[in-house]
């Protein structure tokens, strides 16, 4: 909503409240007795639980679609005098029995009422002082589940008169009427679940007079035009809503209008554009109308870039010159009084966003429709350049002008229960409230939860606590510190303060042992308040590596490989600077001397969070070493050797860069590689190994494997010799291959079914004459315990996985000599005994069959599924089924599966039974 400066904002009348107040009103057809229901029926609530209107809105169902089918008839004076006849189509679902519901209907007069095409009973309970106007359904049956009730009703629509003394609701005019519901007017033109929490979809038949006066009539409503049908003198403009829409954002108007149709063109695709222009306008009002409307494209791009696609089906706006008082939202097609500004229009397009696409869960929280319908002029005007001052300046010179005794600082902006004020402070505090918000997490987060606020909640309803939430998540930090007292506090809350983190070095590098480099943290104050207190995390793990921090200023504490500084009183635009220095090592080599400082405090932005400054290199001193396990000697074919190659550095700095080379080339004529420790590459016949750092003093160590391939009396012969400058030392060691492995060593066969039950023989094939064979059955690739005999049973545990038998033969004078079998995959076994099932009983309703499954294999375990000719009976799973009335004439059968674990699953059918006898 929009309102207009304080002499048209929305103004108090004295209201005439008729004698209503708690009064029943008895509808006029009979009650009838509910049949009883599997559970208990309720009666739904009559209230949606809203903390400033609890007597609006209803519980127990939920609306999915509301069909409106209004003939309206214009009266001498038509401004008092016009009729409509109404039916509504209440599409909803019930989660539980109800035995009653109520709506939400104000005035005219109720004529019929069906619930699922059978005659319902009313009453109207009514009291205007408390907003309380319900249609209390009583239905033949109760209702459970998705029911359609239908509501004839007619007369002459009333106004209503909001707490703050405002009208919404129908407001009749000269040439025809607009309904605009903020915030509970939607009960005086349809009966409805005036319920913020419950958003259903709309077709809305408007039947009109074609002519009036001679002039053409039109009727305006949301979404799209679905059609416009001619009838005589009469027309029916129907429109269809097709997205979640609130009761309050439903809108009519009927009235001589000039009507314009175009497109809008848009990121997210093309959208028609219906406007309706009251033809009673003045040429002013004109003027700047069609100035403002002219932007709408733009304006929508803009909102696209900051806010996600457009949540609508389509747009345009109404501008009517009936007497209201304020601008509305209405969905998709916004209404205007008299003619559209700029600001306005933007403000009810930011809307079709915040309020529209995201309804508020509770009117306590509707600041966070009316904060961005503040917020969004702001920001586009500043964004366009129309405008030189931003929505920060702008927000914070009104809060700077804005005593603290100021009424908006008085009550909450969230949370507060007194519907009077409901439109006093949500606009401006509520912009600063967002604008807070974005200097506290930084634009990147604050478009993201905008965006990521429409996209989660499209269709639905959040609330504040909701939005905090979302605020919290994106931006990583908790911003209730400061949010809180913008929301909830009774006092005028402090103004966030912003500033902007850097890191600096004096020095270019490269530094030398005994150099000092300073670093110097900055904190520019890039707000509108002065920042004090906050305090900046200094990461100098990498500084002290290789470098002596200096005497620290007072304000730098020491944390033990952090440092910490408070930010002393800066005021807007300072700066605020802290320098420490520190001194190389005279062990440094290389490397670098780095920081990086972080903030957690609110507010702040890293403009450049870390500063790095290089180390000269030294010369290095280094000795490579080379061992071996098992030791230079003799080993034999399959053994496998594990070198180690070492570099000492014996260099008062850290040893960096260095490489060594390992000669493999005697020793791959002999054996192969099977593992490379880290740092270590084969090229070719060279073995290159990239020494880590090394500290000085201390030793770095690398591993690789051999396996040893080669007949008996080979030599293995492996050297190493440094390849960078520094390096000292050419070690050598050398093997020699003992025995020859036993040959011939056949590869043994599996034999057996492989099934789950049987059993498997190992067939080791020939091996020279004197060999001992041992057996050593694995499942899985784990040794199976106790398993080393040529056979071997398998178990249910082995089903689906592989089977290996490894073979190892022996003979003195010879190496040992090991051998695996093919794997072999594990297959379920197969039940023996698989009987024939049948049924036994008469096939007749009321009966009782029962399946007699046969004698299975022990283990098995059996279960039941009855069927009715080709479809499972629910329930029937039991060896037993009694036949009922869905039974007659249908053939029965029994399936029956038998499951063993490690078995395969057998299914058996008992023959059909002959048709079901009633």
């Amino acid at each position: 909503m929009m309102s207009f400066p304080p002499s048209l904002t929305r103004p108090a009348r004295a209201v005439a409240v008729a004698a209503l107040s708690g009064a029943l009103c008895v509808g006029a057809l009979g009650a009838t007795t509910a049949t009883a229901a599997a559970a208990d029926p309720v009666a739904g609530a009559r209230t949606s639980g809203d903390s400033l209107f609890p007597n609006v809105g209803n519980g127990g169902y939920d609306v999915q679609h509301y069909d409106l089918d209004i003939a309206w008839t214009p009266g001498a004076p038509v401004a008092s005098a016009s009729t409509i006849v109404a039916t509504a189509k209440i599409s909803a679902t019930a989660a539980a029995p109800l035995s009653e519901f109520s709506l939400d209907f104000e005035g005219l007069t109720v004529d019929s009422i069906t619930v699922d095409g059978a005659p319902a009973t009313w009453e109207r309970d009514i009291d205007a002082a408390t907003t309380k106007y319900k249609l209390v359904v009583t239905p033949a049956e109760p209702v459970e589940g998705d029911f359609t009730a239908v509501v004839a009703y007619s007369g002459s629509p009333v106004a209503h008169i909001d707490p703050d003394g405002s009208r919404e609701g129908w407001i009749a005019g000269d040439d025809g009427a607009t309904a605009v519901n903020e915030p509970v007017g939607a009960m005086t033109w349809y009966p409805v679940n005036n319920s913020l929490k419950d958003k259903a979809k709309y077709d809305i038949k408007l039947t009109i007079p074609r002519l009036m006066d001679g002039e053409s009539m039109a009727a305006a409503s949301n979404g799209s035009l679905h059609s416009k049908t001619r009838n005589g003198a009469l027309e029916t403009w129907h429109w269809k809503q097709p997205n979640q829409m609130v009761p309050y954002l439903s809108m009519v108007s009927i009235g001589k209008y000039e009507v314009r149709e175009s497109v809008i063109e848009l990121e997210s695709g093309t959208y028609r554009d219906w406007t309706f222009l009251d033809a009673a306008m003045t040429s002013s009002q004109r003027t700047t109308t069609l100035a403002s409307l002219a932007q709408t494209q733009d304006i929508m791009r803009w909102m696209e870039s900051k806010f996600g696609p457009y949540p609508g089906v389509a747009t345009g706006a109404v501008v009517d010159r009936i007497n209201v008082g304020y601008a509305l939202e209405t969905q998709d097609r916004s209404f205007y009084q008299n003619s559209v500004s700029k600001g306005t229009l933007i403000h009810e397009i930011a809307h079709q966003w915040f309020g529209n696409a995201v309804s508020p869960s509770d009117w306590s929280d509707l600041w966070l429709n009316e904060g961005m319908g503040d917020y969004a002029p702001r920001a586009y005007n500043y964004d366009t350049g129309a405008t030189t001052t931003s929505p920060e300046t702008s927000y914070y010179n009104s809060w700077n002008a804005s005593a603290p005794t100021a009424g908006q600082w008085q009550v909450p902006l969230a949370g507060f229960t007194d519907p009077a004020i409901l439109f006093d402070y949500v606009y401006g505090r509520g912009g600063m409230t967002f604008e807070t918000l974005r200097t506290i997490v930084g634009d990147a987060s604050w478009f993201e939860i905008l965006r990521t606020w429409v996209a989660e909640n499209n269709g639905s309803d959040a609330s504040t606590a909701d939005f905090v939430a979302l605020a919290n998540r994106i931006s990583g930090t908790d911003v209730t510190p400061v949010l809180n007292p913008w929301l909830y506090g009774t006092a005028k809350p402090a103004w966030a303060s912003k500033w902007n983190l850097s890191v600096a070095s004096d020095s270019a590098g490269p530094l030398a042992p005994g150099d000092t480099v300073a670093h110097t943290l900055t904190a520019q104050n890039t707000g509108k308040v002065a920042i004090a207190g906050q305090t900046v995390t200094v990461d100098v793990a990498d500084l002290v590596d290789d470098a002596r921090l200096g005497t620290l200023p007072a304000e730098l504490a020491n944390l033990g490989g952090k440092l910490r500084w408070t930010i002393p009183a800066t005021a807007a635009g300072q700066t605020a600077t802290v320098t420490f220095p520190a001194t190389v090592k005279e062990a440094a080599s290389g490397g670098t001397v780095g920081i990086s400082a972080s903030t957690s405090a609110l507010g702040s932005s890293c403009v450049t969070c870390s500063a790095s400054t290089a180390i000269a290199d030294q010369a290095d001193a280094w000795t490579l070493g080379l061992s071996a396990d098992p030791l230079p000697g003799a080993v034999d074919a399959g053994d496998e050797i594990t070198y180690t190659v070492s570099a000492r550095n014996t260099a008062v700095h850290a040893l960096l860069g260095a490489t060594a080379e390992i000669d493999l080339a005697d020793v791959l004529d002999d054996a192969s590689v099977v593992s490379l420790g880290a740092g270590l590459e084969l090229d070719g016949t060279t073995l290159r190994w990239s020494v880590p750092r090394v500290a000085s003093g201390q030793t770095a160590r690398a591993e690789f494997t051999v396996e040893v391939e080669s007949e008996s009396g080979a030599t293995l012969k492996v050297s190493a010799a440094p390849a960078t400058a520094g390096g000292s030392g050419e070690p050598t060691l050398t093997h020699t291959v003992g025995l020859k492995p036993l040959s011939p060593a056949p590869v043994p066969v599996v034999s057996g079914t492989g099934r789950v039950g049987t059993v498997l023989t190992a067939r080791a094939g020939t091996w020279p004459s004197g060999t001992a064979l041992a057996f050593q059955w694995s499942v899985g690739g784990k040794v199976v315990p106790g398993a080393t005999g040529a056979t071997y049973r398998l178990t249910p545990r082995d089903v689906g996985r592989v089977v290996t038998v490894a073979v190892t033969g022996t003979k003195s004078g010879w190496a040992p000599v090991t051998k695996v079998s093919a794997p072999l995959k594990v297959a379920p076994g197969l039940l023996t005994r698989k009987p024939q099932p049948f049924h036994v009983g008469l096939p007749k309703v009321g009966r009782t069959l029962k399946v007699k499954a046969g004698t299975w294999d022990s283990g098995v375990k059996l279960s039941y599924r009855w069927y009715r000719g080709s479809k499972a009976i629910k329930g029937a799973t039991k060896t037993s089924y009694k036949l009922k009335k869905a039974d007659a004439g249908q053939r029965i059968r029994v399936k029956v599966t038998a499951t063993k674990p490690g078995y395969a699953t057998v299914v058996k059918y008992t023959p059909r039974t002959s048709r079901v006898l009633r």
